[in-house]
């Protein structure tokens, strides 16, 4: 992943070490899984490369919370991306009435449980769409100055 990354970013792996402030052999060996990658420098990686879900599929692969929490998912282009975000968007929307019917008595009951899950499911669905909206955005015109990932 972190090779391939490089590559498309035409780079070499002494200019890409360079960049990473690492020696060319710890980037070689990161890249051939001899080595784990700290989360800085994947980050770096990600910044470097272009490829701002680089971070995030590493901690899709790498980390036991990211298995969870992080999804990896291609980015796109911006009309994939926006035609997504709006179907998901449209897909939430029409659940709302069955959401505030099931939250209007404060608790879930056993006969509500199968309509919150896919409620939940469609939540999940449209956080994914714009966290690929967002790294679009990162990938097309940078973090800016001062700010950092979350």
């Amino acid at each position: 992943m972190y090779r391939e990354a490089r590559k498309e970013a035409g780079l070499t792996l002494e200019e890409a070490a360079w960049r990473l402030n690492v020696a060319p052999r710890t980037l070689g060996k990161y890249e051939a899984g001899e080595l784990r990658v700290p989360p800085e420098t994947v980050f770096c990686m990600g910044q470097i490369y272009n490829k701002p879900e680089l971070p995030l599929h590493h901690c899709a692969e790498k980390c036991a919370i990211g298995r969870v929490y992080h999804p990896t998912f291609e980015v796109g282009n911006v009309a994939t991306g926006t035609l997504q975000l709006m179907r998901e968007l449209q897909d939430v929307s029409e659940r709302m009435g069955s959401l505030i019917s099931i939250a209007a008595d404060g608790h879930i009951s056993p006969e509500e449980l199968p309509e919150f899950q896919t409620i939940l499911q469609e939540l999940t669905e449209l956080g994914e769409a714009v966290e690929r909206m967002k790294l679009l955005g990162i990938k097309k015109i940078g973090l800016g100055k001062g700010e950092e990932a979350a």
